[in-house]
């Protein structure tokens, strides 16, 4: 209307409606707009978890569990909400299914994976954290394993998330497994370590084993078909496998019988661990391998990574003065004017002969009465009746885990060795010595070393040679030789047997081997005979110092030997490169004239 032109009030006249602004329905519209009515009834009510729908008249939720594959991640908000409502929540791990829908609404930490592994592959990140949260979708899949879900739900749940009549999510207590196994410690068809705790008497979980206290591990494990006949066994390590401790087993603990067990149970074995005394404090690892008592065999070890077993031991808090020691031996023999005492021996049975090649194992117990600035070494001896080494060991405290740098007041150093008698300490009685940088040598068992017989007296001799191989080896000359005039007297098609006699100037540090030829005028070789000293049982390496050696040679020699004159060529080479030793003369063989005899000669 114009402003100046004042509308008409007509008060008595009702308002009239122009019909173009009323809504219209077509009849047609009404069944779809019904429908749409009827669908928003059933479906608001889901709101917002518009996939819990499923049709009432086929029997809804429960019925669609039992034909296909529900959740999408549904109600997973509602169990993070549930857990911010508990104590230190933000202090929470808990590991669920679908992470990325669960993650944004928890205000703790969500665990999706360790490492690679899934919680679809292995229970592993659900050993790991406070809380579980077990899925509908997950559990129709029976993933990680029907026996890791079987672990988990024997318990009852802290809560369970129910969405129009469907349990959609449990939350389950979990163990926030303190030392988690990164890597694959499986022994196929038997069983895989998962990880272990630490705890002390009381039950409180420990950062590192005391040395001087026991603590219990409890080493969890995931079954794959091991008997329970056969235990899991346990030690501690180095990274050399020096073994530093013992598992006492106390037996497998489950939730379950053993035979409900489906395949991917969890179970745990406790073991006492014991350090033993004198363990320098620092990094070991765990050892765990399955045995079988009823015929003493080893099923297997575990491939247990360095890292994945790693257990810190911590010092003792015991005075050392007061540990009770393993000793066969005890000795308290104070050196370096007192500031050290070699408390004793164990683990060495000096009253079993030793061979040669063999290894013995020893412990050594050294007590510090003040620190040491600097690193001393250890050498360990095997002298004769003048007092003379014949074999020598050397090496740091400890296997060089704790040098005597390290060493404080009140320590005490366990000191293991494995000693391999060499192959050339000629058998006879002997005593092993200790000594500690420049300390004099303690005297710590008698020693009786076994072996092949040796003699140190040349023996009467046919042929005397005196032909010098190398610088260490001496072949002194023939015994039992048939000899015409200064040649070797042989019979073609007879056996030529003889013996050489050797000597050793000095110990060998390699294996030679003999060759014999006859040798005709042509230089043809007639017979041949290639082997080390005694057929073996003597190689050159483990020849004492001035020892004699009688090695009888045989060579089957052929009826007809050619045209001579014929020689006997001997030498000594390195077999896998063929070189040989030098004679004085530069020659890398020495001859020996052969004459054949007839029957009538």
């Amino acid at each position: 209307l114009h402003p100046s032109t004042p509308p008409s009030l007509h008060p008595s006249t009702p308002p009239t409606f122009q019909p173009s602004i009323l809504p219209s329905f077509h009849p047609s519209i009404l069944p779809s707009f019904l429908l749409a009515l009827i669908q928003a009834a059933f479906v608001l009510p889901h709101f917002p978890y518009y996939f819990t729908y499923y049709n009432p008249l086929l029997g809804g939720g429960p019925a669609a569990a039992r034909t296909m594959i529900v959740g999408w991640g549904e109600g997973l908000d509602d169990a993070a909400r549930w857990l911010n409502q508990q104590p230190n929540s933000d202090s929470l791990e808990a590991v669920a299914w679908y992470s990325t829908t669960f993650e944004p609404y928890f205000a703790g930490h969500a665990i999706y994976k360790i490492e690679e592994d899934k919680i679809s592959r292995t229970p592993k990140p659900g050993l790991a954290g406070d809380y579980v949260i077990l899925y509908a979708n997950q559990l129709q899949r029976q993933l990680p394993t029907e026996g890791a879900l079987q672990y988990f739900q024997a318990v009852e749940p802290a809560h369970v998330v129910r969405l129009r009549g469907l349990d959609y999510a449990w939350i389950y207590p979990s163990i926030k497994l303190q030392h988690l196994i990164n890597g694959d410690a499986r022994l196929v068809g038997q069983a895989e370590i998962l990880g272990f705790n630490l705890l002390d008497a009381d039950g409180n979980r420990l950062k590192a084993a005391p040395a001087d206290r026991p603590a219990t591990l409890e080493l969890y494990w995931e079954w794959q078909g091991k008997a329970p006949a056969e235990p899991i066994g346990l030690s501690l390590v180095d990274e050399n496998g020096q073994q530093w401790g013992w598992g006492h087993p106390l037996g497998t603990q489950a939730r379950l019988p053993f035979d409900q067990w489906q395949n991917g149970f969890v179970a745990h074995d406790d073991f006492i661990l014991e350090i033993y005394p004198g363990t320098p404090p620092g990094d070991y690892y765990l050892k765990a391998w399955i045995d079988r008592p009823a015929t003493g065999e080893l099923v297997g070890t575990f491939p247990l990574a360095l890292e994945d077993g790693r257990l810190a031991v911590a010092p003792p808090l015991t005075p050392s003065a007061q540990l009770e020691l393993p000793l066969t031996t005890t000795l308290d023999v104070p050196l370096l004017e007192g500031q050290v005492t070699l408390r004793g021996l164990a683990n060495f049975e000096s009253s079993q002969p030793w061979d040669p090649e063999q290894s013995r194992d020893l412990v050594l117990y050294w007590q510090a009465n003040q620190s040491i600035e600097q690193s001393l070494p250890i050498v360990l001896a095997l002298t004769d009746s003048a007092g003379q080494p014949r074999a020598e060991w050397s090496g740091l405290p400890a296997a060089g885990r704790y040098p005597t740098e390290r060493w404080q007041a009140g320590d005490l150093i366990r000191d293991p060795w494995q000693l391999t008698l060499p192959a050339r300490v000629p058998p006879g009685e002997y005593r092993l010595t200790a000594r500690l940088g420049d300390a004099p040598p303690v005297d710590l068992a008698p020693v009786t070393v076994t072996g092949r017989p040796r003699q140190f007296e040349a023996p009467p001799l046919a042929l005397s040679l005196e032909a010098q191989f190398g610088q260490k080896i001496e072949l002194l000359g023939l015994r039992a030789a048939h000899l015409a005039g200064s040649s070797l007297a042989i019979q073609p098609g007879q056996p030529l047997e003889l013996e050489l006699v050797w000597r050793a100037a000095d110990l060998i540090d390699a294996d030679y081997t003999l060759t014999a030829q006859l040798l005709d005028a042509g230089q043809q070789v007639r017979a041949q005979l290639d082997r080390m000293p005694l057929d073996g049982a003597a190689p050159t390496s483990t020849w004492a110092a001035d020892e004699i050696l009688s090695d009888p040679i045989r060579l089957d020699l052929p009826a007809d030997l050619g045209p001579g004159p014929h020689h006997l060529l001997l030498a000594l080479y390195r077999l896998e490169t063929g070189e040989r030793l030098t004679l004085p003369n530069g020659a890398d063989h020495l001859t020996i004239p052969v004459k054949p005899m007839t029957n009538e000669q």
